[in-house]
C-alpha cells in the first residue's frame, strides 16, 4: 500500500468532541413535555442520569416541562417526548449510552423543531434605524419657510440669553 503524497492527517475525534458536535445540533423547541422514567437500581442508570443533567437540555427550550419518575420494578428506562403538534415519541434507553440518546434525538426530534433564522446584526440595526427614522416627521411637515425663520430667530435669541445668564454665574480663573 502506497502512501498518498501531500495527504493531511486528521486525528480521529475524541469522545467529548463527538458529544459536543451532537449537542451543537440539539434542539428541543418543539417539545412541550419530557417524561423520563428510570430505575435507580439498574446498572445502566448512569447514562440516562447524564442526559437529564445536561444543561443543554434545559437551555434548548426554557418552557420545557421535565418530569422524572423513579421506578423500583426493574423496568426499562424510557424517555417520552410530548411534542407541541400532538405527536409522542418514546425512546427505550435500556442499553443506550448518552451519545446514542443524543443521536436519536437529533435524528427524530430536532428535524421537527422550527428552524431559527440567523439574526443579521447589521441588517437588524439598519431596520431599527429605518423604522425610527420613518417615525420622525419630515422637515417640510413641521415648518414652512416663514415659520422656519421665526423658529431660527427665536432659537438664536434664546441661546444668547441663556449664555448671558450663565456667564453671570460662571467665572473663568486664569491658570497660575
Amino acid at each position: 500500500m502506497a502512501l498518498v503524497r501531500d495527504a493531511i492527517y486528521k486525528p480521529p475525534l475524541k469522545f467529548y468532541q463527538i458529544v459536543k458536535k451532537e449537542i451543537d445540533g440539539f434542539n428541543l423547541k418543539i417539545v412541550k413535555r419530557l417524561l423520563i422514567k428510570f430505575d435507580p437500581f439498574r446498572k445502566d442508570v448512569k447514562e440516562i442520569s447524564n442526559f437529564i443533567h445536561k444543561k443543554e437540555v434545559q437551555e434548548s427550550n426554557p418552557k420545557l416541562q421535565i418530569k422524572t419518575e423513579i421506578l423500583t420494578d426493574r423496568s426499562e428506562q424510557t424517555i417520552t417526548f410530548d411534542l407541541t403538534n400532538g405527536q409522542t415519541f418514546i425512546f427505550k434507553c435500556a442499553n443506550l449510552k448518552s451519545l446514542e440518546i443524543l443521536r436519536l434525538i437529533n435524528t427524530h426530534i430536532t428535524p421537527l423543531s422550527p428552524v431559527e433564522e440567523p439574526v443579521d446584526s447589521e441588517g437588524y440595526n439598519l431596520k431599527v434605524i429605518d423604522s425610527l427614522y420613518s417615525q420622525v416627521p419630515a422637515f417640510t411637515d413641521i415648518f414652512d419657510e416663514e415659520t422656519w425663520y421665526i423658529f431660527a430667530f427665536c432659537f438664536v435669541v434664546g441661546t444668547v440669553i441663556v449664555a448671558f445668564i450663565i456667564s453671570r454665574f460662571v467665572t473663568i480663573k486664569p491658570v497660575e
